[in-house]
This record gives C-alpha cells, structure tokens and sequence, in this order.
C-alpha cells in the first residue's frame, strides 16, 4: 500500500482531495479522491468509472506524477497567467503559474479552479465557487451593450485584471455570457489591439481569418466553434460559443 503524504512535500492534500465532474447539465458528481504519495505521485481513488484510457497501475489509480487528465487544468497562457497574478500571492505563491510545481498547482486549483477547461473540478471550495456562480450568475449581456461591454473588458484584460477562468491559450481574450432568445450564451472573446499599426491590423485580421475558417468547416459539416466577429473602438473581437467546459 502507498504511505499517503501529510503535507510533507507541500502538498494541499493533508486528507485526500475531493475530485468532482460536471455533466452537459451542470450537476455535478463525485469522481474520485486524489491522495499524494511519498516519496512522489498520486493515488485517485476512484468513486465512479474512468473515461480515460489508463495503463499498468494507472487502472488502479496510481499514478508517477498528477493525473495526465487533471493537466490541462493547470493554468497557462493569457487567462492562466492573469488566475496566477490574482491568486497565486494569496496562497504564498509565485505570481507565474510557470514556476509552480504540482501541489502548488493543486493548492490553487482546489481553491480557486471553478473554470477551468474539461469537466473536472479538484476540491470543495472550487466546487462551491462553481455552484455559487449557478446561484448567482452575471447577468448576461444584451445585444445592444455587447460591442461597448467588450471594449470595456479588453482594457480591463490588457490592464491586468483577475481571471476566474482558466482556458489556455497566449492570444489575449475574455470571457463574458449574452442574452440570446431567453437564454445565457457563455462565450469567449480574443481579441485585437487598439491603435492603428501594422501589427494591430494583422492582428485584427487574424481573427477575421479564424473566423472564415470556422464557417468554412460549419459549411462542409466539420464540428467547429461558433463563432462571430464585433468590432468597435479599434478592436476586432472574434466571440466563440464556449466548448472547452461542460456545465
């Protein structure tokens, strides 16, 4: 049997850590309990079956690093950078997600990690994070307000402000919710600079370029986000349906 760790290397998981999912509905469940191991690795007990293709003793839930599905929750690029700058302080972390290790990752996640890309989130108070924001959700944008709202919040972005959600990627964007034909379209926003420059325009083009692209595969019946260009203020902004989260 493993010798489960007690903070002994850092880890948050001083009991074992609660890992829950989250169905196309948005009710969650229990998916395991993840446990650290000395004198490195993890241990996922399991409370439901795995979707996840697993080798050797991963069948068993242990495993020599953090779960490789658990990995791409780890914060990274504009959205990542922008949770670590806000969070990571509280915590006695380093405001660069790139020099955490894996509890320090952890340690943010199962507080903070209510938005993250899968279906997954690690720890009761990023679970409760997530229900309250069902509770109580931003009241979504109308059509009319879309094109000032999203200037707004690219200064914001570009200004440095907080991120609850954790979607990779080094372009910059955001992301907000509209009101369209009674319901709530969660959405993300990248988005181009302001001042008329060469490489703003290509930039701006860029986007635009996504865009078509995205039409073009809707046209031959290939799956691809939604998306729609706004402009305003200078800025392009390419808004894509959300798909990289269920809930």
């Amino acid at each position: 049997m493993p010798h489960f760790l007690h903070q002994s290397r850092g880890s948050p998981l001083d009991q074992p850590l609660p890992v829950f999912q989250v169905d196309e509905r948005g009710n969650y469940s229990l998916f395991g309990n993840l446990n650290a191991t000395e004198p490195h690795g993890y241990v996922l007990d399991w409370a439901s079956n795995c979707p996840w293709p697993l080798i050797d003793e991963e069948q068993e839930g242990r495993f020599e690093g953090l779960p490789y599905f658990l990995q791409d929750l780890w914060p990274e690029g504009f959205l990542g950078q922008a949770f670590a700058r806000a969070y990571g302080p509280l915590l006695g972390l380093a405001p660069d997600p790139g020099e955490w290790t894996e509890e320090d990752a952890l340690q943010a996640l199962s507080r903070f990690g209510a938005d993250a890309v899968g279906n997954h989130i690690i720890g009761s108070a990023a679970l409760e994070l997530y229900l309250d924001g069902k509770r109580n959700p931003r009241q979504p944008l109308i059509e009319s307000d879309v094109a000032a709202a999203y200037t707004r919040l690219a200064d914001m972005a570009m200004a440095g402000a907080k991120s609850n959600a954790i979607v990779p990627g080094v372009f910059p964007k955001f992301t907000a919710s509209r009101a369209v034909d009674g319901t709530c379209l969660h959405v993300l926003v990248k988005f181009s600079g302001s001042e008329n420059s060469p490489s703003s325009r290509r930039w701006s083009d860029l986007l635009v370029c996504e865009h078509l692209a995205s039409r073009v595969l809707h046209e031959f019946g290939v799956p691809a986000a939604e998306t729609r260009i706004v402009q305003h203020a200078g800025r392009t902004f390419l808004e894509s349906v959300r798909f990289d989260r269920h809930g």
